[in-house]
């Protein structure tokens, strides 16, 4: 289970402030453009349907949808999923549209339904994360691994500061190990950022 500091409502007001930033700004958002360039990925497998239907596990604010709408809609539907109350109250604040609900990992069902699963720093959390990753490739054919940080050992597990200043366990992947889970069944492509220790990944299931 993630971390109970997560749900807290400082936490989200926080995270909020950080999103309404990203927002005003949104052509120069580098995590906007590198999450497009992973959706660019599967563009050729969605472009006869009518609508692709997304979701975001761990969607924090859920500004991710809100660019996704208002940049692709009608070709994309948007569901947000979080395990804190708060997050989903500002999510919902901010795009009141969006479709959003709380609900903890392991119980997100029906993932097959959704065209394309994502996740942006959300599974690092886990207490197992190595787990919760294969239980999420098991279930979806199209998935992107958003702003994975990596590290140049093996996957270790960090303390780190919380946006209020609080504490929580994160992991830092080892992209070997991303990458040997993955390509069991999923074929991998790789967007590295500028700074080379976090990347995007977009996984597309094998026939």
């Amino acid at each position: 289970m993630m971390s109970d500091t997560w749900k807290g409502k400082d936490i989200a007001a926080a995270q909020r402030l950080v999103v309404d930033g990203e927002l005003a700004a949104l052509k120069q958002s580098r995590a906007l453009w590198m999450l497009f360039r992973a959706l660019d990925v599967f563009a050729v497998d969605l472009v006869e349907a009518e609508y692709a239907k997304i979701i975001d596990i761990g969607c924090g604010c859920g500004h991710y949808g809100w660019a996704l709408e208002s940049l692709y809609f009608p070709r994309v539907h948007y569901w947000g999923v979080d395990f804190s109350e708060a997050m989903i109250d500002q999510a919902r604040d901010l795009h009141p549209a969006g479709r959003f609900c709380c609900c903890d990992f392991y119980a997100i069902q029906d993932l097959w339904r959704y065209e394309i699963v994502m996740t942006s720093q959300c599974i690092e959390y886990l207490e197992e994360p190595l787990e919760g990753l294969s239980w999420l490739l098991a279930q979806a054919d199209r998935v992107i691994l958003h702003k994975i940080r990596l590290t140049s050992g093996p996957s270790k597990k960090v303390t780190e500061p919380t946006y209020c200043g609080e504490t929580a366990d994160v992991l830092l992947w080892n992209m070997d190990e991303i990458l040997r889970l993955a390509s069991q069944l999923h074929s991998v492509q790789i967007f590295p950022w500028p700074s080379r220790k976090i990347v995007t990944l977009a996984l597309r299931r094998r026939d």
